[in-house]
């Protein structure tokens, strides 16, 4: 037996309906999967159905987990993780000065060994590998001192913790209770909780949400209270999959982007773009991972192959080919990107 076939069902009394769109309320719609388990992470019971909206042509479940059975979804989530197995040899040692004197000179960090000489070649000779860097550091600009960031979905910290090192002032929020202590074992001021957590009393320059939104319930009642809690002039950064991917088109129900049951909506560029300018906010720029199909078509070979999210490098060499091509797509339409990554500003 599978791992995910022996997890069983979904409570029954842990299911709500969801006959119409979270997102535009249409109720027209079509099947896009069904009979989906948890091939990422083997810890949730149950077999989703992913539906697609006629009208702003997202992605939901129907049904969904309540919110008060969701938590069988994260056993053993990532966020449960308080550090990364370090990288050992001569050629990580090198990737590793690469990546501190890049981002010492292009966020303000000042991590050791990061020759300034190296920040300054990484974007000449590794264009992409550059991009992919500022993508993974949320495209955070340089602080004046006392900005502050929040993190909505901070997980372990991890984040965080980077930002701290670049200047900010921080604060996260975040759900998962063992995830929250991680993150205050690195002595950051974490509340656990939803975004009401932060009062809006407490105002920031920036906010981030690195793969949260698809999580939530209401989308627009998040990206309303991310508003509130901005400073005029300030901005939000969101990330999210983008069901309109390259990497969904190829692998369907075992793109990591699908991930049931934890992602409850799928976005495309389009509804993500409407959220946001609901919610108020302008000046949309849409960033780039250029290499987020390497990683996330090798990571879906691994779940297609049975193996969840851990055998990701034993596919890196196979797609690789492929997965270049997609980047150079991408680059051509930026509508079937892997994630849509987006910054977007309240008014001053």
């Amino acid at each position: 037996m599978s791992p995910e076939a022996a997890l069983g069902a979904w409570p029954t009394d842990g299911l709500q309906s969801v006959p119409s769109c979270p997102l535009c309320g249409s109720e027209e719609r079509e099947l896009v999967h069904k009979d989906m388990t948890d091939l990422l992470y083997f810890c949730a019971p149950g077999e989703w159905t992913l539906f697609r909206c006629a009208q702003c042509r997202s992605g939901y479940l129907d049904p969904m987990p309540t919110p008060e059975t969701l938590s069988l979804a994260y056993q053993t989530y990532y966020t449960h993780e308080t550090t990364a197995p370090a990288a050992v040899g001569a050629m990580a040692t090198l990737r590793k000065s690469a990546t501190n004197g890049y981002r010492n000179l292009r966020f303000g960090t000042k991590d050791r060994p990061g020759p300034r000489v190296f920040g300054a070649l990484v974007p000449r000779l590794t264009p992409a590998w550059a991009t992919t860097m500022d993508w993974e550091c949320r495209h955070l600009p340089k602080p004046r001192a006392g900005m502050r960031l929040l993190d909505v979905g901070s997980g372990n910290g991890h984040f965080l913790d980077f930002a701290r090192k670049c200047g900010w002032e921080v604060a996260g929020v975040d759900l998962d209770e063992q995830a929250v202590a991680a993150g205050r074992s690195r002595g950051l001021d974490i509340r656990n909780g939803t975004i009401e957590a932060i009062g809006e009393d407490e105002q920031f320059d920036g906010i981030t949400m690195g793969h949260v939104i698809e999580h939530v319930y209401d989308p627009h009642a998040l990206l309303a209270a991310c508003y509130r809690r901005l400073k005029p002039g300030g901005w939000i950064w969101v990330d999210t999959p983008n069901i309109d991917s390259l990497g969904h088109g190829k692998y369907g129900p075992h793109w990591i982007g699908v991930d049931a049951p934890r992602h409850l909506i799928l976005f495309t560029p389009a509804s993500l773009t409407d959220a946001l300018t609901k919610a108020g906010f302008v000046n949309h720029e849409r960033l780039h991972a250029k290499l987020a199909a390497t990683y996330n078509w090798a990571a879906s070979e691994s779940v297609a192959a049975g193996k969840g999210m851990g055998g990701a490098d034993e596919f890196r060499a196979s797609v690789k080919k492929p997965a270049m091509d997609a980047v150079g797509r991408e680059m051509a339409d930026p509508d079937i990107r892997e994630w849509l990554t987006v910054r977007a500003y309240k008014p001053a």
